[in-house]
């Protein structure tokens, strides 16, 4: 979004002519800045604090939320930051190629702590936008589902690679994750 954009919609905050959601799309580092600087606006307009929710696997609990109302103060405003709610399935190559080069840190039996779980966390989202519920069953079993060109590399990957993975590297990367 650009900046004239940006202050267009601060300007309407100010004006209070604001909208109830908003949406940001674009490069992460970029986006996250503007998106705070309009929920902050939009809180201190309203007269309360702005919280931010990093990499929710659903947006239902942060609506469940907005909806209960507050005790304390006249609204709320929520920043959802990274979710993979509005991805779609060509963002999942993205997302699995991410999981798979964070997957093999650590302890493979071990609890999932700084990089296995923000793999696993990338892992679930791209199995979410395949419609697959990875609580369903076996672990090994979800990935099955998971079509190959996903496993075959993302835009990122692709870039050094144009032909993606192989059939060795998929089952590779399959068996990592």
């Amino acid at each position: 979004m650009s900046d004239s954009r940006l202050e267009v919609l601060l300007r309407g905050v100010a004006a209070e002519d604001s909208q109830p959601v908003y949406l940001f799309v674009g490069d992460l580092v970029a986006i996250e800045p503007q998106a705070a600087r309009l929920a902050q606006a939009l809180a201190e307009q309203i007269g309360c604090r702005a919280s931010i929710e990093r990499r929710p696997p659903r947006l239902d609990a942060v609506f469940a939320d907005l909806r209960t109302g507050s005790l304390f103060d006249p609204g709320k405003v929520v920043t959802a930051v990274d979710t993979a709610v509005l991805a779609d399935v060509r963002q999942a190559a993205d997302l699995i190629d991410q999981a798979a080069e964070q997957a093999s840190a650590g302890d493979a039996d071990g609890p999932l702590d700084g990089p296995r779980r923000e793999a696993a966390s990338r892992l679930v989202q791209a199995l979410r936008l395949f419609g697959v519920d990875p609580a369903a069953g076996e672990a090994s079993r979800a990935l099955d589902e998971l079509p190959t060109w996903a496993l075959q590399g993302g835009s990122g990957y692709r870039r050094t690679k144009p032909r993606g993975r192989g059939k060795k590297q998929v089952a590779t990367v399959r068996e990592e994750l």
